[in-house]
């Protein structure tokens, strides 16, 4: 009985380590794309980190609808999900008191509003949003490619002060940020002091660890937007 805990413990922790590895293998991290709004608004605005993921579309979706009632459609997929309708929309409903339309009649033209996000640049086969709220603003980017075979979601945002290179493309690393972060504490090469060592080394890895976050969550949105999609597809 005394090992038992160890045991619920293992199994839970590898199926948490199966079930992320499933989700990474559906929902795929890629560069951003270098002609897409997402790019264009973040490079403008100096975002911090701006990201994509893609998901493939089952073949009875594919080539099935013109590409700006399948890109409205992925949208309001999106923002009427499981995930999206319980965890995110109760908190930003609270926060913006502005009137809230249905989401499944939403055109998602330019100007157009839903609880924090505004339309602020669309085409047939992106749409980009943009937000500020909680002392962060960004964009979130909703696509399709020019064979209807998959759906892309981005974001590009900032947070507060804290600046990271050479991150406009996406190719920020999590883990390299915490491996570089501990190595510039070790090795001070900036010659700070051991306070300033500490601030620096807690910040990096705190803002890697959010970054990390955001990834999962963008993950799990992608995905569930998928299935609600399938969903109505049927």
């Amino acid at each position: 009985m005394d090992k038992l805990p160890y045991v619920f413990f293992g199994a839970v922790t590898s199926i948490t380590i199966w079930s992320t590895r499933r989700l990474n293998q559906r929902v795929q991290r890629i560069p951003v794309p270098r002609t897409s709004l997402l790019i264009q608004k973040s490079k403008e605005r100096g975002d911090n980190v701006t990201d994509t993921f893609v998901m493939t579309l089952p073949p009875h979706i594919q080539n099935k609808t013109d590409s700006p009632v399948l890109l409205t459609n992925y949208v309001r997929s999106f923002y009427s999900s499981t995930l999206f309708e319980y965890l995110e929309r109760p908190v930003l409903k609270n926060v913006f008191t502005v009137p809230e339309p249905v989401v499944e009649t939403l055109p998602f033209q330019k100007g157009d509003q839903y609880l924090a996000f505004i339309v602020e640049e669309r085409t047939d086969t992106e749409i980009l949003l943009k937000w500020n709220c909680f002392g962060m603003w960004g964009s979130s980017w909703y696509a399709i490619s020019p064979d209807h075979s998959q759906i892309l979601f981005g974001t590009s945002w900032q947070l507060g002060s804290y600046q990271v290179k050479n991150q406009v493309h996406g190719d920020f690393s999590p883990s390299e940020c915490c491996v570089n972060a501990l190595s510039d504490f070790k090795n001070n090469p900036e010659h700070y002091s051991f306070s300033e060592r500490i601030k620096e080394c807690v910040s990096s890895i705190g803002f890697a660890s959010s970054v990390s976050a955001h990834y999962l969550y963008s993950r799990f949105l992608l995905d569930a937007a998928m299935k609600k999609l399938c969903e109505e597809k049927k």
